[in-house]
């Protein structure tokens, strides 16, 4: 073989600066690029070759000489693969990669082909970041190959020669400066491993070697088989738990976990429900993404419903379309994958779900304080697990029952058809909450920031199904045919809540009631649609430099002349009848948490004075 000379085929010589800015943003990236094509060059040796031996990457650090070295036993190459793969970079020629990658380049290279992301391509080149040299020495699988020898500088002169290698597989080989970081200590190199590579399918040994460490013995980096790849039933629970525990750093353990898989897609994974009740559900979870065991990123909006990154999960697909970095995924690729992958994601999981609610109930109700929040932000942004799990939320009710929306509606079916009664605060809202309980009319707790958004599409959805908070309706449900004998009192004391409530509750009309809760003198109804529009505009901040009247809500003061202070009313002097309207509101007002710092403060203060006055009636 005669010794060849030349420099690379491409018309650009500023190609390793652009891949350096450009296309490389971190130095570690080297190592996720040599590492994936020793990966892929194993791959394709167990494909061609029936007598190759198990697969093995070994990564070497000697600090003592300054050299990195990224073997392989891979499928080797031949010297005209060496000159069509490595001198010709990436086959797609030099003036159609710069025009891709370049970054004034008119389509930001999104639609390169996949056929560079193979054994090697413009990845293998990212290797000049960490050295002005780089040396490949490797032999080809095929009968009668001959060793091959290249080695190239940062001028992008290249010498191709006869190598000495002598078994099957490629070395490449980095001199680092004297001042790169991973001479240190052997920490650097191993975290970057460990990263990228955690599940990668081929043994990954890792060895940093200098003259105060010596050699470290070439541990096992990754995990070749996780539990997490294994079949459900040779995974026992304790070990998927601790799994679960060391790889996403969390203190407990899975409340559940669902495998996901699609044969067509390559795709394979698992969600893990994270166990929220420390506080951490205000931290999203994390969705890993790995593409043929090699790391490429987390939480891809593309390709993860929005409810799924509430969670935990590992999620491997093989035909994800990677760019030429392989550290990101095209947003399109070839039929849609990114849209299949998450109608998977999103497909698995509610027949998982589901099978859980029909078949496990106990189980999912105990699981429901946890899956709640995960459950309702799918049905409110995911059309597909909507279609499904819609029906198999739960809603908690003031009777401490745990019910779908179907199972409700049969409840109040025959004394109020289609009509959800809510409370949005139960212990603001506990004067209601306690008269409906009292009446034996059922209501749900929607007390969390996603229910209110999620009664709106509830109703778009459901067919004649209106969903009315316990304070907008009371009067109809919990009232009595009038008593014609209270008339006259009637008259009088809402004359007087009329006046004494005005400054309190501006605008607010006051109208006599018989209520079934005797105990409950006063209620306080406002009309549901003017009230949600009202809280949406406070959500939006669109309250800010708006006239009060016009987002005010129209609101009424119902007096339950069924009560015995409220009776009382009507025959007290005015200056005690004013304290005691004043103070009826103020409670009311108070559960609402509508009281000024100065009502407030006149509350305390009359409460103080109404106590001392009953003390002093009791000592008398």
């Amino acid at each position: 073989m005669t010794v060849q000379t030349g420099a690379l085929s491409i018309e650009s010589r500023n190609i390793f600066t652009l891949l350096k800015t450009s296309l490389y943003s971190e130095q570690d990236i080297v190592f996720r690029e040599l590492v994936s094509n020793a990966s892929d060059a194993i791959a394709k040796r167990a494909v061609v070759d029936a007598r190759a031996p198990g697969g093995r990457i070994d990564v070497v650090v000697d600090a003592t000489t300054r050299v990195v070295t990224v073997t392989d036993n891979g499928v080797g190459m031949t010297s005209d693969e060496v000159d069509r793969y490595i001198n010709q970079i990436a086959l797609s020629g030099a003036s159609e990669f710069v025009r891709r990658f370049h970054p004034d380049a008119s389509d930001g290279g999104s639609d390169l082909g996949e056929e560079i992301i193979g054994h090697f391509g413009v990845g293998f080149y990212s290797a000049f970041m960490l050295s002005g040299t780089v040396t490949l020495d490797t032999l080809s699988y095929e009968p009668g190959s001959e060793a091959v020898h290249w080695e190239c500088g940062s001028d992008m002169e290249y010498a191709l020669a006869r190598g000495s290698r002598t078994d099957v597989g490629t070395t490449v080989t980095l001199r680092l400066d004297p001042d790169s970081p991973y001479l240190e200590n052997g920490a650097a190199v191993r975290t970057a491993l460990t990263h990228y590579f955690a599940f990668l399918g081929t043994p990954l040994y890792y060895r940093f070697q200098s003259d105060d460490e010596g050699d470290d013995g070439s541990p096992l980096v990754n995990d070749p088989s996780p539990v997490l790849k294994g079949p459900g039933h040779e995974v026992t629970d304790e070990e998927l738990c601790a799994f679960y525990r060391n790889h996403f750093q969390e203190a407990c353990d899975p409340l559940a976990w669902y495998r996901v898989e699609s044969v067509d897609l390559g795709l394979r994974g698992m969600v893990f429900v994270r166990d929220t009740r420390g506080g951490a559900e205000a931290i999203d979870g994390r969705v890993e993404i790995y593409s043929r065991g090699v790391f490429v990123d987390a939480n891809i909006p593309q390709f993860v419903p929005k409810f799924v990154n509430l969670q935990h999960a590992i999620i491997e697909c093989d035909q994800l379309p990677l760019v030429v970095s392989r550290g990101q995924v095209r947003s399109g690729g070839p039929d849609g994958i990114a849209a299949k992958v998450a109608e998977c994601l999103s497909q698995e999981l509610a027949i998982a779900l589901h099978t859980m609610f029909t078949q496990e109930r106990p189980r999912y109700v105990e699981l429901w304080p946890e899956l709640a929040a995960f459950v309702k932000y799918g049905v409110l942004t995911d059309r597909i697990f909507a279609s499904v799990m819609t029906r198999r939320v739960l809603f908690a009710s003031v009777a401490g029952e745990l019910l779908t929306l179907g199972e409700y509606l049969e409840q109040v079916a025959a004394d109020h058809p289609g009509t959800v009664f809510y409370t949005s605060d139960p212990v603001g809202q506990a004067a209601y909450v306690e008269a409906f309980r009292a009446s034996g009319v059922p209501a749900l707790i929607l007390d969390h920031v996603i229910d209110q958004p999620l009664l709106q599409r509830l109703e778009a959805v459901t067919k004649d199904v209106r969903f009315v908070r316990l304070d907008a309706d009371a009067a109809r449900v919990l009232a009595l045919e009038p008593d014609p004998a209270d008339a006259d009192l009637a008259t009088r004391v809402v004359a007087r809540f009329q006046r004494f409530s005005a400054d309190r509750l501006p605008g607010a009309d006051s109208k006599p009631v018989w209520l079934r809760v005797a105990d409950l003198p006063v209620v306080l109804t406002s009309d549901e649609g003017a009230r949600r529009m009202s809280d949406l505009a406070q959500m939006s901040g669109l309250v800010s430099g708006r006239p009060a009247d016009e987002l005010a809500v129209p609101r009424t003061l119902l007096v339950n002349l069924r009560n015995p202070t409220v009776r009382r009313i009507g025959d007290l002097p005015e200056p005690l009848a004013g304290t005691a309207i004043a103070q009826l509101v103020d409670l009311i007002l108070l559960g609402q948490d509508e009281l000024s710092p100065e009502q407030l403060l006149g509350f305390l203060t009359r409460s103080h004075n109404i106590l001392t006055g009953y003390l002093a009636t009791t000592e008398e």
